[in-house]
């Protein structure tokens, strides 16, 4: 027996040597061209990126909410507001959750996890709510958009510390965690100057200045 490829080698290649180490010779090369594929397949299944679980894919959608609705409504502010510690407050939330919001893309592709990308129907209420409200509402109605997406990304971002799978994912939560307590600390201690009760959401209707009798 002779593999096809024999013919590739000299003729006195052979000439110089009897049928066994021709042999010996062929099925070493035999050997070494079988193994090559397995140990590719073995390497590249180390390489594979580990799939994200269902709590991955939670957080995902979670991050992606609360970046875009911090940073639709803090750039309402700039455009809007001349308070200058509500416009201090937006510019950092901006700042912050747009590279939140790089990040997350980059690790949810890497993940091969679905991001909507744009707001949703109740986040598209929240920046209505802002959008609407009246010079005097317009900063309460403001801190106590944040103070609720600020809570719900704290508990988002600290559920996928504790329980997500996928490496990347809960990377960036564990790091950005300290960020988005920093982030409601400075909202709610606008909220008490303005005497706003902390960590509750309430309607449109219930922030609206009542005229006065």
């Amino acid at each position: 027996f002779e593999p096809p490829f024999a013919d590739t080698l000299p003729d006195h290649f052979f000439q110089k040597h009897d049928v066994m180490n021709r042999t010996m010779i062929m099925a070493a090369s035999i050997g070494v061209l079988l193994s090559a594929p397995l140990m590719s397949t073995h390497a590249s299944a180390a390489d594979m990126p580990m799939k994200a679980s269902a709590q991955d894919g939670l957080f995902v959608m979670d991050a992606d909410q609360g970046n875009l609705t911090e940073i639709k409504t803090s750039e309402m502010v700039e455009d809007k507001s001349k308070d200058p510690d509500l416009n201090a407050i937006a510019k950092t939330f901006i700042k912050d959750h747009r590279m939140d919001a790089d990040k997350l893309s980059s690790a949810a592709s890497d993940a091969d996890v679905y991001r909507m990308g744009s707001l949703d129907k109740s986040h598209e209420m929240e920046v209505g709510m802002l959008d609407s409200a009246s010079d005097a509402d317009f900063a309460k109605t403001y801190l106590m958009i944040q103070d609720k997406e600020h809570r719900d990304a704290v508990s988002a971002f600290q559920a996928e510390a504790d329980m997500g799978m996928n490496p990347g994912l809960k990377q960036i939560a564990m790091q950005t965690l300290p960020q988005l307590k920093e982030h409601l600390k400075m909202v709610q201690d606008a909220e008490k100057k303005m005497g706003i009760p902390t960590g509750t959401m309430v309607s449109l209707a219930d922030l609206q200045t009542k005229p006065k009798m």
